[in-house]
């Protein structure tokens, strides 16, 4: 199993992770507060960090076939809520 991690520099951090976890809660199971979330995503699991500067995912439990994918639903989900802060660099660290 892999694991990647990104940090999106962001002041929008908190607002970003409720957003995100309230909008997949529908289709998923998630939990979350205004500091940290879980989103169990089929193939993943994403916890979220909030911090006043930056926004940290990481993904865990990844098979090297759905890694790139999960990557980049991640992405385009985050950066349709960042709206015009976005979209962001994602400089995703393997573990």
């Amino acid at each position: 199993m892999k694991e990647f991690e990104a940090r999106i520099a962001t002041r929008m951090a908190s607002e970003h992770l409720q957003t995100l976890a309230d909008r997949w809660r529908a289709r998923y199971p998630v939990r979350f507060d205004a500091l940290t979330g879980e989103i169990q995503l089929p193939g993943a699991l994403l916890v979220m960090t909030a911090d006043e500067e930056s926004l940290t995912l990481r993904l865990a439990n990844l098979t090297a076939a759905s890694a790139d994918g999960i990557r980049a639903s991640v992405k385009k989900h985050l950066d349709a809520v960042a709206g015009q802060e976005g979209p962001y660099e994602y400089n995703w660290r393997e573990f």
